[in-house]
């Protein structure tokens, strides 16, 4: 199985940003992080190397190439060199308690292919 992590910038294929960066995809859940449903959902983990927060809504992750804007990522801040999941389940939006997000596609084992892109898309 092949996982390409893209990070789509305005000149192609390139860092998205220096301070942002996929730094772990889990594919399978089986002993990682529960979400607040209780569930053991594909993550991803959005890390920012840059000492400021950064917020990561309007960028865009998605597990098609043909579709850089498949999902939106709700308001969402990254802490100076800070770290944050986005559970890859399906669900879409964030939990009540506003600090999970969910992706309202779902990542299996199968795909190869995952993004994070820029606010402009491409």
């Amino acid at each position: 199985m092949l996982l390409l992590l893209m990070l789509h910038g305005l000149g192609g294929t390139e860092r998205l940003r220096a301070e942002l960066r996929l730094s772990e995809v889990l594919f399978i859940n089986v002993s990682g992080p529960e979400d607040s449903d209780g569930e053991m959902s594909p993550w991803v983990e959005i890390i920012n190397t840059d000492n400021s927060p950064i917020g990561i809504e309007n960028f865009y992750l998605t597990d098609d190439p043909d579709d850089l804007t498949k999902w939106r990522i709700p308001r969402k801040t990254v802490a100076g060199n800070g770290r944050s999941l986005v559970y890859l389940s399906g669900k879409g939006g964030m939990t009540l308690l506003g600090n999970e997000v969910h992706s309202d596609f779902k990542f299996t084992g199968q795909d190869d292919y995952l993004a994070l892109v820029r606010p402009d898309g491409v």
